[in-house]
């Protein structure tokens, strides 16, 4: 939704960007010892 309201596409990403959105986040980082809020 993030990259909708700024008309950011995936192709315009860079090939190394792994591209997730909250639930791949959180999946990633609920072992992890810190959290990022925006």
């Amino acid at each position: 939704m993030s990259m909708d309201v700024m008309g950011i596409q995936k192709e315009e990403l860079r090939d190394e960007v792994e591209y997730g959105g909250v639930g791949t986040y959180i999946g990633d980082t609920e072992n992890a010892n810190h959290n990022l809020f925006i």
